[in-house]
């Protein structure tokens, strides 16, 4: 379950004073959750979903997700917190360039403690299931912007995490791909059990959500 009360984030304009990013009374999710997190730019989605992952820390507030409060823990143990319960497929992919591509997918399972073989096959068949057989050994200059987010997608859910944060998960695809990236996404949601937070400004992905938060400005929008 994701729990959050009085969560704010601050930001210095850098003319001594203070822009609020976030500023959410309440925040409640329940274990196994899939919501689509929707909002203008600007309006706070990152933010939070930097919050959430243990990113970046909010200014005032807490915050607890599968019953740790995150908002207690020293930088170390939330580095490590983090590393074992949150999946975090980013909109940029952010694939480190001097790796290749299974070395990228495997290095978030090895800092999680998994075992590398078994995760090794695993990344095989999901890059095979997406389109992608064959370029476990490339690297990411190689790589279009649509293959680089798919290869994301498979880094964040191959920790099994408990929190799965999708920030744009589509933006960088074509229909076809969206549409298979999506079924995946939500397909892994329902067979683990993981709670799901997508944030998408695409109206064909908010359809797939029954659950949705607006943000607005930095607040929950009715």
């Amino acid at each position: 379950m994701i729990f959050g009360e009085h969560i704010i984030c601050d930001f210095p304009d850098g003319s001594g004073h203070h822009l609020r990013a976030l500023s959410l009374e309440q925040l409640s999710l329940p274990d196994g959750a899939a919501c689509a997190l929707i909002g203008p730019s600007g309006s706070g989605k990152s933010t939070l979903f930097h919050c959430l992952s243990g990113i970046l820390r909010p200014t005032a507030g807490r915050l607890c997700v599968d019953g740790t409060d995150i908002t207690a823990l020293s930088e170390d143990e939330l580095s490590a917190w983090r590393a074992v319960h949150v999946g975090y497929i980013f909109q940029q992919a952010l694939l480190l360039p001097y790796l290749t591509v299974m070395e990228n997918i495997l290095l978030a399972a090895d800092i999680a403690g998994k075992d590398r073989a078994a995760k090794r096959k695993e990344a095989e068949e999901w890059l095979r299931r997406l389109g992608l057989d064959g370029c476990g050994p490339r690297m990411p200059a190689h790589l279009s912007g649509g293959e680089k987010q798919r290869v994301g997608f498979i880094r964040a859910i191959l920790t099994e995490p408990r929190l799965l944060l999708a920030d744009e998960p589509t933006a960088s695809l074509d229909a076809a791909n969206s549409r298979l990236i999506m079924q995946c996404l939500l397909d892994y949601q329902k067979a683990s059990g993981c709670t799901l937070l997508c944030a998408t400004h695409d109206p064909a992905v908010q359809a797939l959500f029954s659950m949705q938060i607006h943000l607005q400005k930095g607040e929950a929008a009715s």
